[in-house]
């Protein structure tokens, strides 16, 4: 196993996306911002290595948690280049990751929100009942 270099994203569509947000006004609320998600990218690590004749995998980990998984493979043996299956399944699983923070953001973001909106609803404070003394 061997730990390659990140590929970059393309950040087009992300930045057309932020810039359409913006141009609507929508860029305020609570939401995973593109920025974010490029630190938290930039923070992942991907480790390579080949597992048969004609298969390389590629997994992205982030605090040692893998987060995403990515192959290349060739069906002939002699047609398996090592060095380019490498750079296939980095790529396909640099996407993959990108997407799957994606995700992991947003779904910290709606919990945190859910739980927040749930306390202001139900405050954690018990009323004692009145004791009727006889």
């Amino acid at each position: 196993m061997t730990e390659k270099q990140k590929v970059n994203i393309p950040v087009s569509f992300e930045q057309s996306v932020e810039d359409d947000l913006k141009k609507k006004g929508k860029d305020k609320g609570a939401r995973v911002k593109k920025a974010d998600i490029d630190a938290l990218y930039s923070k992942l690590n991907f480790i390579t290595g080949k597992v048969s004749d004609t298969r390389i995998v590629c997994t992205a980990y982030l605090d040692g948690f893998a987060i995403a998984d990515g192959f290349s493979s060739t069906i002939d043996p002699k047609t398996f280049d090592e060095e380019i299956g490498c750079k296939i399944a980095l790529k396909n699983c640099s996407l993959k990751a990108y997407d799957k923070l994606w995700e992991l953001e947003g779904y910290l973001l709606s919990r945190a929100l859910n739980r927040a909106s749930s306390k202001a609803e139900k405050p954690n404070v018990i009323i004692p009942k009145k004791k009727i003394i006889t």
